[in-house]
């Protein structure tokens, strides 16, 4: 199988728009899917957060344009090659979704200033999370939010239970992703527990 079936094979597999192996010194490419020449390569290879990544030999990720773009390096030092692919965001989306519980969850990926950058839920359930982080008045959410808000600042996770209008009952989960500065947080009704509890 030539290199160009098989990274084909692997974009398939993994549902991105493409897969490129780039060579840093030739300019050379191989690659399967589209996309990739509108990635901006030397403005992230540049970008302190992304950059230090690459170099660092980890995989480096963020959010350009609607979709997640990912880049690692590959092979032997001499031939300085990059491994480059992108997912457009309603795929990931699409991955989020298929893991909530019962449509009683809402899953995040929120940065270090509690900006959402993927979301799983619809305009409702981003006024939602908007109403959590906002909150101004509530005393125990407001403590809460504002130590989730600092354990993401932290890179740290955690859970807790809130009521919010209509006294409905939540639990808010908040864990820290490979990716520096990025958390997954999801929010869960608790009568999705409630009906476990009735089932057992």
């Amino acid at each position: 199988m030539d290199i160009e079936s098989y990274l084909e094979t692997k974009r398939k597999l993994y549902g991105f728009d493409f897969i490129a192996l780039y060579d840093d010194k030739t300019g050379e490419v191989q690659l399967a899917g589209k996309g990739f020449e509108d990635v901006n390569r030397e403005e992230l290879t540049e970008n302190d957060v992304f950059g230090q990544e690459l170099r660092e030999g980890h995989c480096a990720s963020c959010m350009e344009e609607e979709r997640m773009v990912y880049a690692v390096k590959t092979g032997s030092a001499s031939e300085e090659k990059t491994l480059w692919a992108a997912a457009s965001s309603e795929e990931i989306t699409s991955i989020m979704m298929s893991k909530t519980f019962q449509e009683k969850s809402s899953t995040y990926v929120v940065d270090k200033t509690e900006q959402v950058l993927l979301s799983s839920g619809e305009e409702e359930s981003m006024a939602f999370w908007n109403l959590v982080v906002g909150q101004k008045e509530d005393k125990e959410i407001l403590e809460n939010a504002e130590r989730m808000k600092e354990n993401i600042s932290n890179h740290k996770g955690g859970v807790f239970r809130i009521l919010l209008p209509g006294y409905k009952r939540y639990y808010l989960a908040y864990e820290p992703l490979e990716r520096r500065g990025w958390t997954a947080v999801t929010i869960v009704s608790a009568d999705l527990f409630s009906g476990f509890l009735i089932l057992t």
